[in-house]
């Protein structure tokens, strides 16, 4: 605000903290676009972010599915924040469909890799017998698979994640036996983000439509297996 901005695209880490500021920058006529983390007062201009609720759901139809309709899931969650309770909200709505499946234990990781190695690790000292993973993030995957190896367990015949990155679509298109999907969860939401910043500073519409910028934007959550994997898959993405 001090520097005159024009516009503000904005993904609030922890929207709490940022609620109030935020807010600032859309009264005070900045065009806001604010990105994945939805803030509890709504305070911008546009919303983009992609399908938490149908990332869960999605993920709990498929490993439900893939385990038969039976068996033992541990969950490893991102941060205890809104998106975080929409995706596990809707994973366990469905699973709880089948009664056969069990979820033995539910903690959070903060999205990162470090954090669920040392999760997965716990779960695979405190449990037996695991069937599935269920972590919602292709980040968290790659500790979770780091930890499965280490410890030599061979049961865990399934591990989901979810978002789209790339090392994961590989993954899949080369056959892993444990990463068979993943959903997405689109990273290139903020390039979209930036283009609605800039329409809406021109006052442009987009396509064919007949008003401007819309207000709040959610991109479909996908299911991504050997079938479909070339349609993502990108070598030389960023992520």
């Amino acid at each position: 605000m001090i520097r005159g901005l024009d516009a503000l695209v904005i993904l609030p880490h922890n929207p709490a903290t940022l609620q109030n500021v935020i807010e600032e920058a859309y009264e005070s006529g900045i065009y806001t676009v604010v990105i994945d983390r939805e803030l509890e007062h709504a305070s911008q201009h546009v919303f983009i972010a992609g399908d938490n609720e149908g990332l869960g759901r999605e993920g709990g139809v498929w490993l439900a599915e893939q385990m038969n309709e039976k068996g033992n899931i541990v969950v490893i969650e991102g941060m205890p924040i809104p998106i975080n309770k929409q995706r596990v909200d809707a994973f366990n709505e469905e699973i709880a469909k089948h009664k056969g499946i069990k979820i033995l234990d539910s903690q959070t990781a903060d999205w990162s890799t470090q954090k669920a190695l040392a999760v997965m690790e716990n779960f695979l000292q405190k449990h037996q017998k695991i069937d599935a993973v269920w972590c919602q993030d292709d980040d968290m995957l790659k500790g979770v698979l780091q930890a499965i190896k280490e410890s030599g367990r061979t049961e865990i015949k399934t591990v989901l994640g979810g978002a789209g990155s790339k090392d994961i679509f590989k993954m899949i298109k080369d056959g892993d036996p444990v990463v068979r999907a993943t959903i997405t969860y689109p990273p290139s939401m903020v390039a979209s983000g930036i283009a609605l910043a800039v329409s809406g500073l021109k006052q442009e519409k987009i396509g064919k439509m007949y008003h401007t910028s819309p207000s709040r934007v959610i991109l479909v959550a996908e299911l991504v297996d050997k079938n479909n994997v070339d349609a993502f898959y990108t070598p030389d993405a960023t992520y």
